[in-house]
């Protein structure tokens, strides 16, 4: 009976951690802010970065980088997490998605 019952909490958790395993969506609207907050505040800021960041970063970053880092992003669906790596310009990050948050490493 105890075996039978933390099977079915072990079932439960990871439906759960299925069920808010965050999309791609997610991850680009996180990424676009997390691209603004810290590229665009680097010193010395990279060339392409610079320009991006002096073109677009009046913009909101939904608008502004979220389409150039969907083009530069790949999503691992380990069903009960992801792993995204994003690659702009030699500026690798690596993103680990569970339960609906996000953990760059």
């Amino acid at each position: 009976m105890k075996g039978t019952m933390k099977f079915a909490v072990l079932v439960g958790i990871a439906s759960m951690l299925a069920i808010a395993n965050p999309d791609k969506e997610d991850y680009l609207k996180h990424a676009a802010w997390n691209f603004q907050e810290k590229s665009c505040k680097q010193d010395p800021i990279a060339l392409p970065a610079k320009v991006v960041c002096g073109t677009l970063g009046t913009l909101p970053p939904e608008i502004a980088t979220q389409p150039l880092i969907n083009s530069y992003s790949r999503r691992q669906n380990y069903v009960l997490f992801s792993l995204y790596t994003t690659d702009i310009w030699g500026m690798k990050t690596n993103t680990v998605a569970i339960a609906g948050h996000f953990f760059t490493l």
